[in-house]
């Protein structure tokens, strides 16, 4: 079953939660006009085809959830202008491309999940702006390259995932020691820690992490 266009008649809808059906077929463009929506959970269905760029007008959403279904194309870079979002979760997709720098115009952004698509790709240094985030899943992607020293400015980030990047390389960068993580899992990258004892006792004094080795010496 689709997601009926006609909910798009709703216009005073505040929270549409559509989330644990069998819904199939993509995501109705015409659910852009619901303009006074803050709530918009469609995850764990079958949906599939690209997100639809118009969601970029319901200026007032704080939470969009499209988690868990079969959705392809790329994250539009339009949704950094979603300045009130909260939550945003696309985890378990289809999704390819890059992550948009423009997500780091987010200020309110608490969580941002994309775990487990075919992402590519650097990780953008942009994030770092995300000064509200606690939570970030960037996860079983494919993306490549270091990790940005600026995510050592996100000093409300409790869980960062990396694991599962193979392409990710290089040694940490040493300003995440300036993070106050619960969680912090990096293995199964090309990542390294640096050997220096604040790094090392910064690591281990997190309560759960995984990763890779320490750096060589002769690392860059």
């Amino acid at each position: 079953m689709p997601v009926p266009p006609e909910l798009a008649q709703l216009s005073r809808l505040e929270e549409l939660n559509l989330a644990f059906n069998n819904l199939t077929g993509p995501i109705p463009t015409e659910l852009a006009s619901l303009r006074n929506l803050t709530v918009l959970d469609i995850e764990q269905n079958d949906l599939s085809g690209p997100i639809p760029p118009d969601l970029v007008n319901l200026s007032d959403l704080e939470v969009l959830s499209l988690a868990g279904n079969r959705i392809t194309g790329t994250i539009p870079s339009a949704f950094g202008d979603l300045s009130n979002l909260r939550d945003l979760k696309l985890h378990m997709n289809q999704l390819s491309g890059p992550i948009p720098s423009s997500l780091g115009k987010l200020q309110r952004l608490a969580r941002l999940s994309l775990c487990c698509n075919a992402l590519t790709g650097p990780i953008p240094p942009e994030l770092g702006n995300l000064s509200s985030v606690g939570f970030l899943g960037l996860q079983v992607n494919e993306l490549s390259g270091s990790v940005p020293s600026e995510l050592g400015r996100l000093s409300a980030l409790r869980h960062l995932y990396l694991f599962t990047n193979a392409d990710l390389r290089g040694p940490l960068p040493q300003e995440l020691v300036n993070l106050r993580l619960t969680t912090f899992d990096w293995i199964l990258t090309g990542l390294c820690s640096p050997p220096n004892t604040e790094f090392q006792d910064w690591l281990q004094s997190i309560p759960r992490h995984q990763g890779g080795g320490v750096c060589s010496n002769s690392a860059p």
